[in-house]
């Protein structure tokens, strides 16, 4: 239900995610195993760590339990700010299509994420 309604609002083109190819629930199981390679490695890849922790800021529930998304959302958070404090340069995702059009966007934002 959730992966639906995620897909009314991002198209196929964008997301990859084809309601006739991908199962309800395959999205939270994907993210599920890049939080775990994520927390295993203890990661300083910022990228990564910015947008997998956007992800799950803008859209917990579509991840899992609301309340362990949020509260890992934060923790992505701080682990990307300690890694840079005054945030991601938008050039990161210069030149890498819709991705980097909609992340660097996001970086664009003033104090966000």
């Amino acid at each position: 239900m959730f992966l639906a309604w995620y897909l009314l609002i991002e198209p196929p083109f964008l997301t990859g995610l084809d309601t006739a190819q991908v199962e309800d629930g395959e999205l939270a199981g994907v993210f599920n195993e890049v939080h775990a390679v994520l927390l295993s490695t203890g990661t300083t890849d910022a990228e990564a760590l910015y947008v997998v922790g956007l992800m799950a800021q803008l859209a917990p529930w579509l991840l899992g339990p609301v309340h362990e998304w949020t509260s890992r959302s934060e923790a992505y958070r701080s682990r990307y700010r300690q890694l840079l404090p005054n945030g991601i340069d938008p050039k990161v995702f210069a030149g890498r299509g819709a991705y980097g059009d909609y992340f660097g966007g996001q970086a664009r934002v003033k104090d966000g994420y």
